[in-house]
């Protein structure tokens, strides 16, 4: 595996986008496949379902891309997967990783809590943003 120094800075992200691609090609798989399904026959609703599936990859390679930044930045080792675990890896795990990052690089606290739990890459993408800034 390809590892990074300690301290080096995380790849800016456009942080809307990271958070919009993934949410929107899973609601809008889930919308296409109820409409085959309503439209043209039931059994078509599994495209929707592997659209969703599709989003949801994007949403997990995120997650591993950006955390593996965090890593860089201090030298720790979250894991990505623990991330997807619900409430406690992005209300818990992710706010404590990020505060300690950007103490690190000298920055203002990371977004609130609340952010996270709702906006997870957003969060997770602006507040590396600002320690690569």
């Amino acid at each position: 595996m390809n590892q990074t120094a300690v301290g080096t800075k995380p790849q800016v992200r456009n942080a809307l986008m990271t958070f919009l691609m993934p949410t929107i090609v899973m609601i809008g798989g889930q919308i296409v496949g109820n409409i085959l399904a309503t439209a043209v026959s039931p059994s078509l609703a599994i495209v929707g379902s592997l659209v969703g599936l599709a989003g949801f990859i994007m949403y997990a390679m995120s997650l591993m891309s950006m955390t593996k930044d965090l890593n860089a930045v201090t030298g720790g080792s979250l894991a990505w997967w623990m991330l997807l675990i619900p409430i406690y890896g992005p209300l818990v795990l992710l706010p404590g990783e990020m505060a300690k990052a950007k103490q690190m690089a000298g920055k203002a606290a990371p977004r609130g809590a609340v952010v996270y739990l709702f906006l997870t890459l957003y969060a997770y993408a602006s507040d590396l943003n600002d320690i690569a800034a």
